[in-house]
């Protein structure tokens, strides 16, 4: 998204559209499909030799769930976009692009899952425990401190 100085108006202006989610340059990310394309909403200022620019960005992304692999939609916000530029000669254009893919990327889940009470897949048999129950027994909680544990018991 380019913004031309010589256009913005006095006392400053709101500016909304869509910008190509191609801007976020993810190629194919696996388990991650783009919806949409990116929604900005900005209210663009001169501020004392400064481009301010304030809003919001948003895209509709699909994600396999990391715990029970189902295909989920989530809507990606970054409600607080902010990118403040020097500027020079008002006949300048500024390219806000990577500040906006910076911030779409930071704002992705690091962990996606479907809903924070999703229980997964049973390890041992891989049946969805958001629908059933299975019959396997949990595997022994065989810790890297039961060593030190056991040593511990017998030295009270």
């Amino acid at each position: 998204m380019i913004i031309e100085l010589s256009r913005v108006p006095d006392g400053g202006e709101q500016v909304e559209g869509e910008e190509s989610a191609d801007i976020l340059k993810l190629g194919d990310v696996s388990g991650l499909t783009i919806l949409s394309p990116i929604c900005y909403r900005f209210r663009v200022e001169l501020v004392s030799g400064e481009l301010v620019v304030r809003g919001t960005l948003a895209l509709r992304a699909a994600f396999d769930c990391n715990r029970c692999a189902r295909r989920f939609e989530k809507e990606i916000r970054v409600p607080d976009f902010i990118c403040v530029r020097e500027c020079r000669e008002l006949a300048e254009a500024i390219d806000l692009t990577e500040d906006m893919r910076e911030d779409m990327i930071l704002a992705f889940p690091n962990y996606p899952v479907c809903s924070s009470g999703c229980r997964g897949l049973c390890p041992l048999c891989g049946v969805d425990l958001n629908e059933k129950t299975c019959s396997c027994r949990p595997p022994a909680d065989n810790s890297a401190w039961d060593a030190l544990d056991q040593i511990k018991r017998r030295m009270e």
